[in-house]
């Protein structure tokens, strides 16, 4: 059956109470430290900019590893950016749609993408947006679950985890490089236990 692209937004709006720093165990706590400590390389590689957007922060997981001037946290979830305050306080909490940034065009040097846009029914619009607000030779640094038969079982394997969620999607390599478009892809690769495909990509547009 298809889903509904309100019925997803809907859900993140009202449906979604889950802390990604304090409330992960087990076998998802490790997962998660997997996926954390991938980003985290990236970022200190490559997050050089002095202003940078973490779309979809949640409450805070990755986006406290950020170490630009001015860090902006944006989520549909009220809720998730008063937790992310909590974390990290140095965060400007944004409320925003993924599909229609409010942040003026190509003002943004890093973008962080991770874990979100397999929630997004329309990913295509929602790289545009981001794709928009990026500055000439701004980085995007993201992720998303790659095909594994793992995520067959993502609902018997989490404990924790909230897996009511409407929309998840998984993505080949070969997805990836065509959903990010004109975007030049610096590196791409398969990491916490093969199942996410982490990413940078550059906006290749002279200043």
């Amino acid at each position: 059956m298809r889903v509904k692209a309100e019925d997803v937004k809907r859900y993140y709006l009202n449906g979604e109470f889950y802390d990604w720093v304090t409330q992960p165990k087990q076998f998802e706590k490790i997962f998660h430290s997997k996926r954390e400590k991938a980003a985290v390389m990236l970022i200190e590689r490559y997050c050089k900019g002095s202003i940078a957007l973490d779309i979809g922060c949640g409450t805070g997981l990755i986006t406290r590893h950020l170490r630009s001037n001015l860090i902006i946290g944006l989520d549909i979830n009220k809720w998730n950016l008063k937790r992310a305050k909590m974390h990290f306080k140095q965060i400007e909490a944004v409320v925003g749609d993924a599909e229609n940034l409010p942040i003026r065009s190509k003002s943004i040097n890093i973008i962080l993408y991770t874990e979100t846009l397999e929630h997004i029914p329309n990913p295509r619009d929602a790289i545009s947006e981001a794709v928009r607000v990026l500055a000439p030779k701004g980085k995007i640094i993201g992720s998303v679950p790659c095909k594994n038969p793992v995520w067959k079982f993502r609902k018997v394997l989490l404990t924790t985890c909230p897996v009511s969620e409407p929309f998840h999607r998984s993505y080949s390599v070969k997805m990836l490089k065509q959903l990010l478009g004109g975007l030049k892809i610096i590196d791409i690769f398969k990491a916490a236990f093969f199942t996410t495909v982490f990413f940078i990509a550059e906006n290749s547009e002279v200043i």
